[in-house]
């Protein structure tokens, strides 16, 4: 039998791998896809890494290993970003998603849905409340944005225009209760979360809209 795949959090040494596979990503965007996403760390490397440093030291960023491969990378953080999301919207509990980044040779596997739903039980853990699971991605990449509408997602209406310039102004939401429960892809790709198998722990029921 192979190897499991290995949930866990991402210590200070995984910084450097996480950004590679982001870079790495972001070259296959535009050969591939030709979509500007990731051709250059926003606004530039040093903030960047600095992002994914932060994300990493406040225990917001998750990894999937496939022995001693970096296979994925999500960051998922119960607060969302003043200027970006308005006030009003900043008001109603969420979940929000970051940097999610998944290897091309892992392509097709549902790795991305898997993260999406864990991240959302790893929220709700936090956040009870809330109420929505939101993301915000590159505004140029339509590809995307058709990936996240197929997981059932809506785009907000327009895109958002920061005092930064940001280049990530699509931003797309789902309720977070119907966000599809992890435990079935977890046993179909083989994952077990460091410590013990990926299952969720039971919260409380996400608040109503």
């Amino acid at each position: 039998m192979a190897e499991p795949f290995v949930l866990r959090l991402a210590t200070d040494d995984d910084v450097e791998e996480i950004t590679r596979l982001i870079d790495e990503t972001g070259s296959w965007l535009r050969d591939k896809i030709g979509t500007d996403q990731w051709n250059r760390p926003w606004p530039d490397e040093a903030a960047r890494n600095a992002r994914v440093r932060d994300g990493v030291a406040r225990g917001r960023t998750w990894l999937l290993r496939d022995g001693g491969t970096l296979v994925a990378s999500v960051t998922v953080e119960v607060s969302g970003t003043p200027g970006l999301w308005t006030e009003r919207e900043l008001r109603v509990p969420a979940v929000y998603l970051h940097r999610l980044v998944v290897d091309r040779h892992y392509k097709g596997m549902r790795i991305g849905e898997f993260l999406i739903g864990r991240g959302a039980q790893r929220g709700l853990l936090e956040r009870p409340s809330a109420r929505e699971l939101r993301i915000d991605t590159w505004s140029t990449n339509d590809r995307l944005h058709e990936y996240y509408i197929g997981l059932g997602f809506s785009k907000i209406h327009g895109i958002r225009v920061t005092e930064d310039e940001t280049p990530s102004g699509q931003l797309l939401s789902k309720p977070i209760r119907d966000v599809r429960p992890c435990e079935e892809l977890a046993g179909i790709l083989h994952v077990q979360e460091e410590g013990g198998p990926a299952r969720a722990e039971q919260a409380e029921p996400a608040g109503q809209l």
